[in-house]
């Protein structure tokens, strides 16, 4: 399936990152210019990142208000940690494009265990966090407070974890986020599901190829506490 056929089932939105875009119902993906995110929890480093190919390609990652619940869509990628290594992960950075005038109400970023190449069990879940990350432009610097644990223990021989980021927005009066694609291939390829079924495709969790007509990861970074 061809991206252009994909984007006939949806709302195309074709206006620059910032503005505001009246539209139907959401879209699967879209393009748009992008910024860096450049933060840090004081005393952390860098875990993990997978930011530095980002393309204008991306992908719908939200929860939206009651009336669009149909085309509440989840995009997750996958990430590896070296044996002998435990990540308490203290900030998730994302680049994206957000179509509309304001952030997020909130962010929610989730941690699954790695079932059969493809997000499995959940190993962290950090809802309502803060959008005061926000870099004006879709991309965000997520804080994950001390209540809430990512942690991702690497064993003996390494293990595979995916992060989920979902944007909580009303697509009525904020518009859609999407996830910036990145070109380079780090482990697995993303993932992206739409449960209500609003898009007719990927009730489940499905390579983001069904979006975009390729294979691709997403961009994103994590920055925390490494124990050995």
């Amino acid at each position: 399936m061809t991206k252009t056929v994909l984007f006939a089932s949806a709302a195309i939105l074709a206006l620059s990152a910032g503005t505001a875009v009246a539209a139907k119902a959401p879209a699967m993906s879209a393009k748009g210019t992008t910024a860096r995110v450049i933060s840090a929890v004081p005393g952390s480093v860098t875990l993990y990142d997978q930011t530095s190919a980002f393309v204008s390609n991306a992908i719908s990652s939200q929860n939206f208000e009651s009336a669009f619940d149909a085309y509440d869509d989840q995009a997750a990628d996958d990430f590896a940690v070296p044996a002998g290594h435990t990540w308490k992960i203290k900030e998730v950075d994302v680049l994206g494009v957000n179509f509309g005038s304001f952030p997020a109400n909130s962010l929610h970023v989730i941690l699954y265990k790695n079932s059969k190449g493809l997000p499995g069990d959940v190993a962290g879940d950090c809802d309502n966090l803060s959008n005061s990350g926000y870099n004006g432009a879709g991309g965000y610097a997520i804080k994950i407070p001390k209540g809430c644990a990512l942690k991702a223990k690497g064993g003996t021989k390494g293990k595979t974890y995916w992060v989920s980021v979902i944007a909580n927005q009303n697509f009525g009066t904020d518009s859609q986020w999407y996830w910036d694609a990145n070109q380079s291939s780090n482990g697995a390829h993303g993932q992206w599901q739409n449960p209500g079924g609003g898009f007719g495709i990927c009730p489940t969790w499905c390579d983001d190829s069904n979006v975009f007509g390729y294979s691709t990861d997403l961009a994103f970074a994590l920055k925390g506490k490494d124990a050995t």
